[in-house]
């Protein structure tokens, strides 16, 4: 599995910069080109990343940018599936489903929501209601669509919102009917158990229909379990949850407090069932750059090196890892990526890729 994700951020990019449909076909091709140039067979496309849909969809608005030419008939992800099958890549839809952003005309009505201190917005995972509406978008992507799998990046709980101990206005009614019927779960325990649903119910969806379902947790499972109440460790050690995990090991090899191997390490110690597979995600977008803030000691070690990536395929396949993904395309080509040379050697990067290509 050689894989990259396109965000969302990605795609605006081209919805905003393009007049026509024509253009966004033309520029939707130059996506693929660059996966056919890298060899990548696997496509992670951000389909849902707000509560809004880059495709045609019966219960999300569509995504802003991409708006006019959807009410104009065309489908951004009916035709990228259709041509990257072509090419013989396949197509994973990435979906974001509880976070809906600063905007709340995006929230489907009668859906519970809640919100964190900087106004962010995303739906109550606890929430039967809210549970519905995520699985029926996911109902809607493998029925209508002839993509190869679903994929959940990091995103459930949001991070440093939730005290572990405080149950919160808009989860008490539910949690309480939770324990008038008997249940003993704490209330960090009874969300844990609430993203376990929707991940369980997502994956019989997506079986249903003979395609791939998968989550890119953050790299510190132990942080996500936390701070997040998700918890990708039982995921991997269970069957029924997941058809993989591809955690984000966005380090470098001198990382201060997490470097790579040491990351890889950890994620392949954990116990996993025979029908989960683990992938790893990779930082495609740090080739080159200047200052990796949190890295301690390896702060400039993507600006001082341009063989991280080369090196970290390598050891990915010398652990017998079946596959990696790239966060992201864009990336591949960093003297296309505007404003890039404000954080990152450019010219770094692209000696980095072209090492890259080498064992790709």
């Amino acid at each position: 599995m050689r894989a990259a994700w396109v965000s969302y951020i990605e795609l605006d990019t081209i919805f905003t910069s393009c007049k026509t449909e024509t253009q966004v076909r033309e520029k939707l091709n130059g996506i693929l080109d660059t996966f056919q140039q890298f060899r990548l067979n696997t496509m992670y496309l951000h389909v849902r990343a707000n509560s809004d849909a880059y495709y045609v969809s019966s219960y999300f608005l569509p995504a802003t940018n991409a708006k006019k030419f959807i009410e104009a008939g065309f489908d951004p992800l009916a035709y990228m599936v259709r041509e990257a099958h072509r090419r013989n890549i396949a197509v994973h839809a990435w979906v974001n489903p509880y976070r809906i952003g600063r905007n709340t005309a995006f929230a489907v009505a009668d859906t519970p929501t809640f919100s964190d201190s900087n106004g962010r917005y995303y739906y109550v995972p606890s929430s039967a209601t809210s549970q519905r509406l995520i699985l029926n978008g996911i109902r809607e992507l493998v029925n209508n669509y002839a993509i190869d799998g679903v994929q959940y990046d990091d995103y459930f709980y949001p991070t440093g919102v939730l005290e572990t101990n405080t149950v919160y206005g808009y989860e008490s009614a539910d949690y309480a009917i939770y324990q008038q019927s008997g249940g003993t779960l704490a209330i960090a325990d009874w969300r844990r158990a609430a993203v376990d649903s929707l991940i369980s119910a997502t994956y019989t969806i997506v079986k249903s229909k003979n395609m791939t379902f998968g989550v890119s947790p953050a790299v510190s499972a132990d942080a996500t379990y936390k701070n997040l109440y998700a918890n990708p460790k039982k995921w991997l050690a269970e069957s029924g949850y997941v058809d993989y995990i591809c955690p984000q090991v966005y380090t470098g090899f001198e990382h201060g407090s997490n470097p790579f191997s040491k990351a890889v390490e950890q994620w392949l110690s954990y116990p996993r069932h025979s029908s989960v597979k683990l992938y790893i995600g990779v930082a495609s977008y740090k080739a080159g750059l200047l200052n990796d803030t949190y890295a301690k000691g390896g702060a400039t070690e993507w600006a001082q090196n341009n063989d991280i990536l080369k090196r970290s395929i390598l050891e990915i396949r010398n652990r017998k890892i079946p596959g990696f993904a790239l966060y992201s395309y864009s990336y591949l080509t960093p003297d296309k990526v505007v404003g890039l040379s404000k954080t990152n050697d450019v010219s770094v990067a692209k000696t980095e890729m072209q090492n890259l290509l080498t064992v790709l």
